[in-house]
């Protein structure tokens, strides 16, 4: 009742006064948890005591961010720690990691390709160990471990020849992605292969592959001196007859 009453007991025809004590069930809440974008996506609930601390919460990673905790909201929200009292009384609750994303300076990018060989970039990293994947930007999908190689100095990432070879002339922008942060846009810039063909500089005639040109060019110089030789056969006959 919530408004027990009680009456004395009678012993012995004596009027005596007993005590009772309420015992009161300790309020479960279960705390669910959301990733926010990190590994493992599927994390078991926990459940924890109201007005008790949180205990222990589970760790997640996610490439490129550093997991900074949790919170009661996806944005913003109040920051939950171990130590944090459980003060809502709420029976289903749910907390959301928190990322921070770093980021690298990009000291030497990958530049224009040539044509041949391959191709470095290197980032402000000393760490290279700490390294993780390279994304393509255009794409949001991570390059092919087999299609680069990476070395300290301070993080160095060389591209294979038959890689750049196989992307479209443009520029193109990559990211190394850090265990705590990722780098600024990595630019690569594919020029078109220049086409050939059309006239000779100078307006001349170009050239078929068949040595025509070469005959036609002959030709007129042989009709020339052919001319020049008449004419001069000619004025020698006019001297002679005078």
């Amino acid at each position: 009742s919530l408004n027990p009453v009680f009456l004395p007991a009678r012993a012995g025809g004596v009027w005596a006064a007993e005590t009772y004590t309420a015992n009161f069930a300790p309020l479960v809440i279960t705390i669910n948890f959301n990733a926010n974008g990190g590994t493992p996506d599927t994390i078991a609930p926990i459940q924890v005591n109201f007005a008790s601390a949180f205990g222990t919460l589970p760790t997640v990673t996610r490439p490129g961010f550093a997991f900074v905790g949790c919170a009661s909201a996806l944005s913003g929200g109040t920051v939950i720690t171990d130590s944090t009292i459980v003060a809502d009384a709420t029976t289903v609750q749910t907390l959301y990691a928190q990322w921070s994303r770093g980021s690298y300076e990009v000291l030497e990018h990958f530049g224009t390709y040539t044509g041949t060989g391959t191709i470095s970039a290197r980032i402000a990293h000393d760490e290279y160990g700490e390294f993780v994947r390279l994304v393509k930007d255009d794409t949001g999908l991570e390059v092919d471990a087999a299609n680069y190689t990476v070395s300290s100095g301070s993080t160095k990432i060389t591209l294979t020849e038959a890689y750049v070879q196989s992307l479209a002339a443009g520029t193109h922008y990559f990211t190394a992605e850090f265990s705590y942060g990722a780098s600024e846009p990595i630019a690569l810039v594919i020029r078109a292969p220049e086409s050939g063909g059309g006239s000779a500089p100078g307006g001349g005639l170009a050239s078929t592959g068949d040595g025509s040109g070469s005959a036609v060019l002959m030709s007129v110089v042989l009709l020339g001196a052919c001319g020049v030789g008449l004419l001069t056969w000619s004025w020698l006959r006019r001297l002679k007859r005078r």
